[in-house]
C-alpha cells in the first residue's frame, strides 16, 4: 500500500511516498512462492554425471582430462619449455588441449588449441567443419 503526502512551503512542494510494511500473511506467501521457484529450477536443471576424470601434476608438467554424461569432454597437458631458466618469471609454459560439447541447438562444437610464448592458438570445428576467421 502506498500513500503520497505533499508538504508545501512558500517556494516549493516536497512530495514523498511512504511504503508501509507487508503483513505476516503477505510475507509467508512470498516465502512460499520463492521456495516453489527454487524447487522448480532445481528439478528442471539437467543432471550431469562425471564419466571420467583424471589428472597428473608434476613440477614441470601437468595433464588432466574429463568426460561428462552430457557429451562435454576436455583434456589438456602442458610443460615448461625452458626448465633450465632460473627466474620463475621467465619460464614459459606450453599447453595443448581440446574441449568439446553439444550446443543448445544440438550442434557438436570442438576446440583444439595450443598456448605458449607466442599466444593462444585455437582451431574451432562446428558440426565437424573447420571454422575460419572472417
Amino acid at each position: 500500500m502506498r500513500r503520497t503526502v505533499s508538504v508545501s512551503d512558500a517556494s516549493s512542494t516536497l512530495q514523498f511516498t511512504q511504503i508501509f510494511g507487508k503483513t505476516k500473511e503477505q510475507s509467508a506467501n512470498m516465502k512460499a512462492v520463492i521456495l516453489l521457484a527454487i524447487v522448480a529450477l532445481a528439478t528442471a536443471a539437467p543432471q550431469v554425471e562425471v564419466l571420467r576424470s583424471g589428472s597428473e601434476v608434476n613440477a614441470e608438467n601437468f595433464s588432466y582430462d574429463f568426460a561428462l554424461s552430457d557429451q562435454t569432454n576436455a583434456k589438456q597437458s602442458g610443460s615448461i619449455v625452458n626448465p633450465q631458466e632460473r627466474d620463475p618469471e621467465q619460464k614459459i609454459l606450453a599447453v595443448q588441449g581440446e574441449y568439446s560439447y553439444v550446443s543448445k541447438e544440438g550442434i557438436p562444437i570442438k576446440v583444439t588449441y595450443t598456448a605458449d610464448g607466442t599466444g593462444y592458438h585455437p582451431t574451432v570445428y562446428v558440426d565437424g567443419v573447420l571454422q575460419t576467421a572472417k
